[in-house]
């Protein structure tokens, strides 16, 4: 098979601008399947590198870029024929091209983030230094891409062709197969009213929830995006449900995050504690509105005006119900670290014990931290997981039982 991937633009006008074209290698090094694109498997996120250089010093570089291969429902390699050279002034002279594709998972990622790093063009951070045999197909060494190859131009062609030998082709396909798959399912409940977002609402479009368990780092904890999961929304039935098989293995606690996109809100983060055998098809996240959200952040911080802005090592914020999810007064809350305040129906602190509100924050209980509370005759709720998480909203919701 012969493609035409994309243009070379060489700088003088009275040169053929020559295509590109990608074969497929057949036996007998670096085999590909097949020689057709359609007949290659392509499961998993990929990227492909294009870089031009002088073939006999190929760390004088001509062009350079990296970029994610798009979807492709058939999961096959065509795709790499839709990606175009970005406009790049070549010298007119006998140059290099090689080609790589890469698993976008083995690509370096910022320890924060997750995200794939980029350089200072905005190019993905393949890597630049392949080695290729006397065939021109990379040496199996690191760094090395699943397909790769290089072809040369000499002025006054009319196409330059690159075939691509398989060199690991099953790491790209490799790359995204689950090593424990666990399937998690969650259902996002109404701070105000305990009631779960609905599969017709409007807001279960707008909200991002994943799974994840929080880390130390330092003297704090944290839940960055290379901490979690993304779990994709099921709207069947009456309630919205989010649900994914993921790989994640979980220590202590599991906690789903929500993320209301449209209200710009902090993030909502509720934690229980991992229990060895049962599984993680109902947990729950918590959704808080932009005015809830408004008078629970008033109460605790200083800032004169705008919408305030959530403490940096996070918050912690609890309220006390029964089993209606109607707001219990009178209830103490034990915190295994830090102190606990009780917020009235105005947003103001009160007392040693929650008002109409039921409402309770910690603004120093470490992550992991347990809260129970106790209420007149000797009436007890469930212990709920709280404590700071930087950046987070990290929510507890304490339900009291009736007594016997």
């Amino acid at each position: 098979m012969n493609r035409a991937l994309f243009l070379l633009a060489v700088a003088a006008c009275e040169t053929p601008v020559p295509t590109l074209q990608v074969t497929f290698a057949g036996p007998p090094s670096q085999e590909c399947p097949s020689t057709e694109c359609s007949d290659i498997q392509m499961l998993c996120p990929t990227a492909m590198s294009i870089r031009i250089v002088d073939p006999d010093d190929a760390s004088r570089e001509y062009h350079w870029q990296c970029s994610e291969l798009s979807s492709n429902p058939k999961a096959d390699i065509c795709p790499l024929f839709s990606v175009n050279l970005k406009p790049s002034l070549l010298p007119v002279k006998r140059l290099e091209a090689q080609v790589a594709l890469y698993p976008m998972a083995s690509l370096p990622r910022d320890s924060e983030t997750g995200a794939v790093l980029v350089d200072e063009a905005g190019e993905l951070a393949c890597p630049r230094n392949v080695s290729f045999s006397a065939i021109g197909f990379p040496v199996e060494q690191a760094p090395t891409p699943a397909l790769g190859g290089r072809g040369y131009y000499h002025p006054g062609d009319s196409a330059v062709t690159v075939t691509l030998g398989c060199t690991d082709l099953s790491s790209i396909n490799e790359s995204c197969v689950l090593e424990n798959p666990v399937s998690v399912s969650a259902t996002v409940e109404d701070f105000n009213t305990g009631i779960p977002v609905g599969s017709t609402s409007s807001l279960a479009s707008q909200l991002r929830v994943a799974v994840g368990e929080p880390r130390a780092q330092g003297a704090s904890y944290v839940l960055n995006a290379v901490d979690v999961h993304d779990l994709n929304v099921v709207v069947e039935g009456q309630i919205a449900r989010w649900s994914r098989a993921v790989d994640i293995a979980l220590s202590k606690h599991v906690c789903i995050e929500v993320i209301d996109e449209n209200a710009q809100t902090p993030t909502t983060v509720r934690c229980s504690q991992v229990v060895a055998g049962k599984a993680l098809d109902d947990l729950h996240g918590v959704w808080i509105s932009r005015d809830n959200v408004r008078r629970l952040l008033d109460a605790v911080t200083d800032q004169a005006s705008g919408f305030p802005d959530l403490p940096a090592q996070g918050l912690t914020i609890g309220v006390v119900v029964d089993e209606l999810f109607n707001p219990l007064p009178e209830f103490t809350v034990m915190s295994s670290t830090g102190q606990v305040r009780y917020l009235n129906l105005d947003g103001k602190f009160v007392g040693s014990a929650t008002s109409d509100s039921g409402l309770f924050v910690s603004d120093d209980a470490v992550f992991g931290t347990t809260f129970v509370a106790h209420g007149n005759k000797l009436v007890q709720t469930n212990v709920g997981i709280g404590g700071l998480i930087d950046g987070k909203l990290t929510v507890v919701i304490l339900v009291a039982s009736p007594p016997p």
